[in-house]
C-alpha cells in the first residue's frame, strides 16, 4: 500500500495571514494589503487625471508614470511592510521595480493602444 508523505514540517513558513497558515510557502494578501494594492493606485490615478484635466494638459503620460509607480510601490509596501514586517530589504526593491514595469506596460497598452 502507498504511504502518503506530507510536506516537511521543519521548513520555515514565512507567509502568514489573519486567516491562518497555508501548507505552502507562498505570498498571501490580507484585507489591508488588498485595500492598499487596489485603493491607492485607483485614487492616485483618478486624482492625476482630474488635476491634469483641470490644468488643461493631456493626462496620459502623467497618469502612466504615477499609476505605474503607485502599483509597484503598493505591491512592495503590502508584502514587505504589512504582511511580513521586514521593511526595506533587497526583495522590496525587486518586487516594486518589477511591479512598476509590468503595470507601466499594461497602462501604456490601455492608454496608447498597441
Amino acid at each position: 500500500m502507498n504511504k502518503w508523505e506530507s510536506k516537511k514540517s521543519d521548513q520555515k513558513k514565512e507567509y502568514r495571514t489573519a486567516l491562518g497558515q497555508t501548507d505552502y510557502n507562498i505570498p498571501m494578501f490580507g484585507y489591508r494589503s488588498a485595500f492598499v494594492v487596489l485603493g491607492v493606485p485607483l485614487v492616485l490615478m483618478l486624482a492625476t487625471i482630474a488635476i491634469c484635466n483641470g490644468a488643461g494638459i493631456d493626462y496620459r503620460i502623467p497618469a502612466l508614470i504615477i499609476g505605474a509607480l503607485a502599483v509597484g510601490l503598493s505591491l512592495g509596501y503590502s508584502q514587505f511592510f504589512l504582511e511580513r514586517k521586514k521593511g526595506f530589504v533587497r526583495n522590496f526593491y525587486l518586487v516594486s521595480g518589477i511591479g512598476t514595469i509590468v503595470a507601466g506596460v499594461f497602462i501604456y497598452l490601455i492608454y496608447f493602444g498597441y
